[in-house]
């Protein structure tokens, strides 16, 4: 896989300075506000990393959006932990759960620090005291037309407390993305 930056040169086992973005900037920086904004309200994304082989391989993660970084959890023992070990450079592809409302995709390429993440953030719904996954964030764009409305995926509670289990007795980790560039494309229509 390459990623489109001069960062790629590096090669896998390359560091980002300060395990921040570009050229000691806050993570992030170089991702237009629009951007930004976009992975603040969408929650449903692809990691791509490359496999032992050299090839892609990809996983359908839950991924958010927290202090200019992309984190997702998995199991500490998962193949893709490994995989990033081995080379941290990856890709995440977020979709919009609406399709019909916004077909843009956003391809964000990085790298990953694994293990680097906290749980704070995967413990708690932003605002609200009770703790848990589902609720996507509060941030949205303006829309130019009124999009019909998806009620936002409910991760059943059972599945929550799970999560938050595996998370609190380490057998799963939080895995960090600093994004370094990012491009938004449409994607394929749906219909038919």
């Amino acid at each position: 896989m390459t990623v489109p930056t001069e960062d790629a040169a590096a090669g896998p086992d390359a560091e980002l300075p300060d395990r921040r973005g570009r050229d000691g900037q806050p993570p992030g920086a170089g991702l237009t506000g629009e951007q930004r904004r976009f992975l603040a309200v969408h929650t449903r994304g692809f990691l791509i990393v490359t496999g032992a082989d050299g090839g892609p391989i990809g996983y359908p993660m839950t991924v958010r959006w927290c202090d200019g970084t992309l984190e997702f959890n998995t199991y500490r023992r998962s193949a893709k932990v490994s995989h990033l070990r081995r080379d941290g450079r990856v890709c995440v592809v977020v979709v919009p759960r609406d399709r019909a409302a916004d077909r843009r995709v956003l391809s964000v390429w990085g790298r990953v620090q694994p293990g680097e993440g906290t749980i704070e953030h995967w413990m708690r719904d932003g605002d609200g005291p009770e703790p848990g996954l589902s609720t996507p964030p509060h941030i949205t764009p303006p829309p130019v037309t009124p999009p019909p409305v998806t009620p936002p995926p409910v991760t059943p509670p059972h599945v929550v407390r799970k999560v938050r289990e595996r998370l609190l007795d380490g057998k799963r980790i939080i895995i960090r993305v600093t994004p370094l560039t990012a491009l938004f494309t449409e994607g394929a229509d749906d219909a038919g």
